[in-house]
C-alpha cells in the first residue's frame, strides 16, 4: 500500500480503477456510487486503518456483463451439459478519447477485455479479400525467333529441309498464312537462288503456307539415306580402328575405348545393323590389350558396349605395364644385334678374301739348281790342310739325300696342298689382331658361337684353318 493511500474496505470504485490503470488526470473523477452487484469485486478483505495486509496485492480480474449474468446464482448456464468457461488473466485495453480529456471516465472505457470462448464469440469474422482475377496476358512474343537467312545453294553445310523445319518452328502459332509467307520472304538471302525461286512461284498463283511447303520440298527434296550393302558395311566398320594409345586414356568424360565403342555402335546401327552382325569384324581390329578382357560372341551392340565399358581400368593398366616391359626387351635385343652387325660384316669380308685366296692354284718354288754332292770330286786333305790333287771317292750320306730334294709346298693332313707363307712375327700378330676377340659374357658367348657357325658354313666342316683364314677365338 502506498503512503497516504486509504486502506481498502473491500470495494473498488471508478477512481481506484483509474489510478491502477494510470488513467487519472489532473482533475479528479466525480465520485459515483459503487458498482452494484454482480460487478462488485470482493477479492480484497477488509482491514482496519492500523492493520497492514499480510496477503500480496492481486491482479484485478473482471468478467464481461453477459458472462457475469451467466455465472450469477440461478443462471441457466449451470445446467447439465452447458459449456464451462475457464478464467484467464485479463488484459487492460483503455479506450479513453484523447480529444476529450476532461470528460468523465465511462464504464465502457474501464471495462477489462479478455479472450472468451469461441462458443460465445459474437465478433464478426474478418472478411477475406479475394484477389482480383488477373487478366489473361497475351502470348509471350508475337515475333518469330531468329533463323539464319536461307540461300538455297547447299553452301556452307546448308541443309534446306532442316532450315525449313527450324523456320516453321520459329513462327508463332497464332499467325496466319499471310504473315507466314511474308516472314518466309524476309528470311531469303537477297540475290540468291532461293529468292529467285520464290519470286517465280508466288506471282503465278495464290499460294498458302502448306502449298509453299510442298513446293519447297519439291525444289529442295529431303536427302535420302544411303543404303549400304553388306560388304560396304563391313568395310566401313573395319576402318574405325581403336588405337592402342586410346585404351585406358580418360578423354571427353570417359575412357577412350568406351568412347570408341559407342561411336562404332552408332555407326553400325545407323547403317541398319540392329542385330549386331558386324560385331565380330569389330573385335578383329581391337588390340590384344583390350581383346583379352572381352568375350567372343555378343547378341547386340548394347551388350558389346556395356562389356567394353565394364573392363576394369586396373587390368588395363597392368596390361600396359606388361606390354611396355616386353617392348623394352625387344629394343634391347635389337640394340645388341645392331652392335654385332659390323663385326659380322668384317668377318664375312675376311672369310670371302680367304676363300678367294684358297681357290687360287698353289705356286711351287724350285730351289736354285746346285750340283749334287755325289757328282763333285772329293779332294783329300792332308795334315797340312792342302788338298790332294787326286780324286777321292765320296762317301754317301743320308743328309745329302734330304738336302738334295727340291723344296715345294706342304700338304695338309688330308692331302690337300697348301702354300707355306713366309711371314714375320710382326705380320702374324697384325693378322691375329684383326680377328675379333669376344668377351667372356653371355653376349660374347653367343657372338662366338655365331662366328664359329659362320666359319664352318663358309669353309665347310672339314676346312683347315690357316693364317689367311684363322679359326675364331
Amino acid at each position: 500500500m502506498r503512503v497516504g493511500q486509504r486502506p481498502s474496505i473491500g470495494q473498488i470504485n471508478l477512481n481506484d480503477c483509474a489510478r491502477i490503470r494510470g488513467l487519472t488526470h489532473t482533475g479528479t473523477t466525480p465520485n459515483r456510487n459503487s458498482i452494484p452487484s454482480p460487478t462488485r469485486l470482493t477479492f480484497f478483505p477488509e482491514f482496519s486503518e492500523n492493520q497492514i495486509p499480510s496477503t500480496p496485492r492481486r491482479r484485478i480480474v473482471s468478467l464481461p456483463l453477459h458472462l457475469e449474468r451467466q455465472h450469477s446464482p440461478g443462471s441457466p448456464s449451470e445446467q447439465t451439459g452447458s459449456p464451462k468457461f475457464v478464467l484467464q488473466p485479463a488484459r487492460f485495453t483503455p479506450r479513453q478519447n484523447e480529444s476529450t480529456s476532461s470528460s468523465p471516465t465511462t464504464i465502457s472505457s474501464l471495462t477489462i477485455t479478455r479472450p472468451t470462448s469461441a462458443l460465445f464469440n459474437t465478433a464478426a469474422s474478418i472478411p477475406i479479400v479475394k484477389p482480383l482475377a488477373s487478366t489473361q496476358s497475351t502470348m509471350f512474343s508475337e515475333n518469330p525467333r531468329a533463323v539464319p537467312l536461307f540461300r538455297g545453294d547447299y553452301g556452307d553445310k546448308e541443309e534446306p529441309t532442316e532450315w525449313f523445319a527450324q523456320f516453321e518452328l520459329s513462327l508463332p502459332g497464332s499467325w496466319g498464312d499471310d504473315k507466314r509467307l511474308d516472314c518466309f520472304e524476309m528470311q531469303l538471302a537477297p540475290g540468291q537462288i532461293a529468292e529467285e525461286w520464290f519470286q517465280d512461284v508466288t506471282p503465278t498463283r495464290t499460294i498458302t503456307f502448306a502449298g509453299l511447303k510442298a513446293a519447297f520440298w519439291k525444289r529442295w527434296p529431303p536427302p535420302k539415306r544411303p543404303k549400304y550393302m553388306w560388304v560396304q558395311q563391313k568395310e566401313r566398320i573395319m576402318v574405325e580402328l581403336l588405337e592402342e594409345n586410346d585404351i585406358g586414356l580418360w578423354t571427353a568424360g570417359n575412357y577412350g575405348h568406351a568412347v570408341w565403342a559407342t561411336k562404332v555402335s552408332c555407326l553400325a546401327m545407323g547403317m541398319g545393323d540392329i542385330e549386331g552382325h558386324l560385331i565380330e569384324y569389330v573385335i578383329e581390329g581391337i588390340p590384344n590389350l583390350l581383346k583379352d578382357h572381352l568375350k567372343c560372341d555378343y547378341n547386340s551392340w548394347d551388350e558389346f558396349v556395356e562389356d567394353v565399358q565394364s573392363v576394369p581400368s586396373v587390368k588395363i593398366k597392368r596390361g600396359c605395364e606388361d606390354l611396355d616391359k616386353e617392348r623394352a626387351r625387344y629394343v634391347d635385343i635389337a640394340r645388341l644385334k645392331a652392335q654385332s652387325t659390323p663385326s659380322m660384316a668384317s668377318l664375312q669380308h675376311q672369310f670371302s678374301q680367304m676363300s678367294a685366296s684358297a681357290q687360287r692354284p698353289n705356286t711351287y718354288r724350285m730351289p736354285p739348281r746346285m750340283p749334287a754332292l755325289s757328282n763333285l770330286p772329293i779332294m783329300p786333305v792332308n795334315s797340312t790342310g792342302n788338298t790332294y790333287p787326286f780324286p777321292v771317292t765320296p762317301t754317301p750320306a743320308i743328309n745329302n739325300l734330304i738336302s738334295a730334294a727340291p723344296t715345294r709346298g706342304g700338304f695338309s693332313a688330308r692331302g690337300t696342298p697348301f702354300a707355306c707363307a713366309q711371314l714375320t712375327r710382326v705380320q702374324i700378330l697384325e693378322k691375329l689382331s684383326l680377328m675379333p676377340q669376344r668377351a667372356n659374357t653371355e653376349m660374347g658367348v653367343r657372338q662366338y658361337e655365331a662366328d664359329v657357325e659362320l666359319w664352318h658354313r663358309t669353309h665347310g666342316t672339314e676346312g683347315f684353318p690357316t693364317i689367311e683364314r684363322p679359326y675364331p677365338l
